[in-house]
């Protein structure tokens, strides 16, 4: 009898693999349809990407729910140029559970080309939140907890929604944000919708820049890269006109450091935590201080009142 080593290490590797893979989340349902009015039947989306700004089945979503006995946050995610709402790869999803964070990632137009594409992107995007709003109940989801996201061409998409300063927005989270194609049109669009009322972000790139980030930055390893971190520079900047530059982080070279896309993302939800429950105590301190106020002025009439 023979004895392969090299075999044997071939079948424990396969086996090692398929238990990883089967430990692995995945989506819990697929292409839910999020337009209440469309009255299309739920039966009839499924993967028929590319999708065109005039086709109703574009209006659905995916949806991931981390394992909790208590209501979730939500990460929203829209898509690159070209890709479909499955975008987010099993070890993707792993990231947002280990981070306790449920997935919304939402289809429209498949790619985005005119500014008709992008009024369409928005106004789908509209409709994603309020379903998010009418079934966070019912799917475990905290309907005041969400972060917005988005890659490359999902960025723009998902920029007017992120920047619309409703209250249940505690931050985004954006990979490849705002390539330079998106800045042929309207220059000053994608920065003027900031305000200082805009939430945390944190902002990803693959490519690098040389330090301090310039816009004729060259980028490394890919040269004229439109996907330049010196985009992101621009909303950074914004965000330190308003006073706001402790809100905004820029992370670029991400391939050159061997960092995985959502990598950074546990951390900056972390942060989003702690920033909430500082928030919460100071207005829980502020009240308090209110309250006592109040009492010591009362006591004071009262004390006036008996002295008259």
């Amino acid at each position: 009898m023979y004895f392969y080593p090299y075999n044997c290490i071939v079948a424990m590797s396969m086996i090692i693999f398929r238990s990883i893979m089967a430990d692995a989340v995945n989506w819990t349902e697929m292409y839910i349809p999020y337009n209440d009015k469309s009255k299309i039947d739920d039966d009839s989306f499924g993967s028929f990407n590319p999708y065109t700004l005039d086709d109703p089945l574009r209006q659905h979503l995916h949806l991931f729910k981390t394992p909790s006995n208590l209501t979730t946050p939500v990460y929203f995610f829209a898509h690159s140029n070209g890709a479909d709402a499955s975008q987010l790869a099993p070890t993707d999803l792993d990231i947002f559970a280990d981070a306790g964070y449920s997935v919304i990632s939402w289809k429209s137009v498949s790619y985005i080309g005119s500014g008709d594409d992008f009024a369409t992107c928005w106004s789908d995007f509209d409709l994603v939140w309020s379903w998010f709003q009418a079934n966070a109940a019912q799917h475990n989801l905290d309907p005041n907890s969400a972060v917005i996201g988005g890659r490359s061409r999902g960025s723009g998409c998902s920029w007017p929604m992120a920047h619309s300063q409703k209250p249940e927005i505690q931050g985004i989270y954006m990979y490849n944000a705002l390539p330079k194609g998106m800045w042929k049109e309207n220059n000053a669009y994608w920065e003027e919708i900031v305000t200082k009322e805009s939430p945390p972000a944190h902002l990803v790139y693959n490519q690098e820049c040389d330090k301090p980030i310039t816009q004729d930055c060259v980028t490394y390893p890919s040269p004229c890269n439109g996907h330049s971190p010196s985009n992101g520079q621009i909303i950074v900047d914004r965000y330190d006109d308003f006073g706001l530059a402790s809100t905004i982080n820029l992370n670029d070279g991400l391939k050159n450091k061997g960092i995985g896309i959502f990598e950074l993302f546990p951390t900056s939800a972390e942060t989003l935590t702690s920033e909430a429950s500082s928030s919460t105590i100071l207005e829980s301190a502020s009240s308090t201080c209110c309250s006592s106020c109040l009492l010591i002025i009362l006591l004071l009439n009262l004390f006036l009142s008996l002295e008259s």
